[in-house]
């Protein structure tokens, strides 16, 4: 964990550790500032063998591992694997001419299965295996482009002396004719939807924004969740606002510039982004201070920038810095006494609380007042 930290990455998948050393994910995280997830790889020699395991770490809604992969050591296996819901990630090893072809391909985008092309072969082999290794990686990204598929991209680490920073696989990639944009892209996708496994992924991305304005002035929160919809609805229509959502979940802007994050739908993040793309203008409130302030409700002009998109609220502040330093946790709009509600939402003991803004829905000032506790059984989101 240490040494992917120091290369650059995000995160880690560990697999099969239980089989040799124990660790604690949690713990990792936290003295590394990398996310870490355990795993499981499936090799098997054959498809019995290979169901009876898949069967031990993963059955229904139960899983052992976060991350679950099949290792396509014979044709039957990679069309097995491919054809499977339970299966995260089929891996195509570089030391084996396996049978794979454009129907395989197709299984897999079909059930959600995310195909590895490693570059263990290429990095670490030599002679005749290193040429071989090269043309089964050709043929095999020429398969998934033509199925218009995204590989993921691994070094295939067995320890951490094997780890290689991003931009040196990039480098290889191109020189193997991955390329160094695909290679980057397959690295990122661990990260995107298959370190949860697919019954548990979430249905919401987050996509933290930059926002500019005339210095001086501090955007409204709700003002601008309103420029987002307003936006997307002019552009995607009604039913496509609906399908993307567009919450504002952190919004930390001051002194004309800031940073924030929406929760879109999973899957409508790239009209969210043309949405956001069309957002110009907003109602502002400038600072008292200033002489010949407009006053508040006034449309100001606004720069809106995409700066990435995250699978969890946690990695989006954490890679974006978008939460706002008062705030603990999630933003959002619930419903407690029958009124609308801004509220925190935090976990305690497993429970999801929110933490109600005084004076919410009733207009008054809070006086001070520390935010009010509900559980999630108590408001609606």
């Amino acid at each position: 964990a240490a040494t992917a930290a120091r290369h650059g990455y995000a995160g880690l998948v560990v697999a099969n550790a239980d089989e040799t050393e124990p660790f604690d994910p949690d713990d990792l995280r936290e003295r590394h500032g990398i996310d870490v997830v355990d795993g499981v790889t499936v090799d098997a020699p054959d498809v019995e063998t290979a169901a009876g395991r898949l069967g031990s770490v993963r059955s229904g809604s139960e899983t052992r591992y976060t991350l679950v992969t099949v290792v396509a050591g014979t044709p039957a296996l990679a069309r097995f694997a491919a054809g499977q819901d339970r299966v995260d990630v089929l891996l195509l090893p570089s030391d084996r001419d396996v049978e794979f072809d454009h129907v395989v391909a197709a299984e897999a985008a079909d059930h959600g299965v995310r195909v590895a092309l490693p570059l263990d072969g290429v990095l670490r082999a030599s002679g005749e295996a290193r040429g071989r290794a090269l043309r089964l990686l050709c043929r095999r990204r020429e398969i998934l482009d033509d199925a218009d598929a995204r590989p993921l991209v691994t070094a295939g680490a067995r320890s951490h002396l094997h780890l290689r920073a991003p931009r040196d696989l990039a480098a290889v990639g191109e020189r193997v004719g991955l390329g160094g944009e695909r290679v980057h892209a397959g690295l990122a996708g661990w990260g995107e939807d298959v370190t949860l496994p697919k019954h548990l992924r979430p249905r919401w991305r987050y996509v933290a924004v930059e926002l500019e304005t005339w210095p001086g002035a501090t955007v409204d929160r709700e003002a601008f969740e309103r420029a987002v919809r307003r936006a997307a609805r002019g552009l995607l229509g009604d039913p496509g606002e609906a399908d993307a959502r567009l919450d504002v979940v952190d919004f930390a802007v001051a002194d004309g510039a800031g940073r924030a994050a929406l929760r879109v739908r999973h899957g409508e993040v790239g009209p969210a982004q043309a949405a956001l793309a069309c957002v110009h203008a907003v109602e502002s409130e400038s600072d008292s201070d200033s002489d010949g302030g407009d006053e508040r409700g006034e449309r100001r002009p606004v720069g809106v920038r995409v700066l990435g998109v995250s699978g969890t609220l946690q990695a989006c502040r954490g890679r974006y810095d978008t939460a706002d330093p008062a705030s603990g946790g999630e933003s959002a709009t619930v419903t407690f006494g029958g009124e609308s509600r801004r509220a925190t939402l935090r976990e305690h003991d497993g429970t999801t609380v929110a933490d109600l803004h005084p004076g919410d829905g009733d207009g008054e000032e809070s006086d001070g007042e520390a935010p009010t506790g509900a559980t999630a059984e108590d408001v609606g989101r």
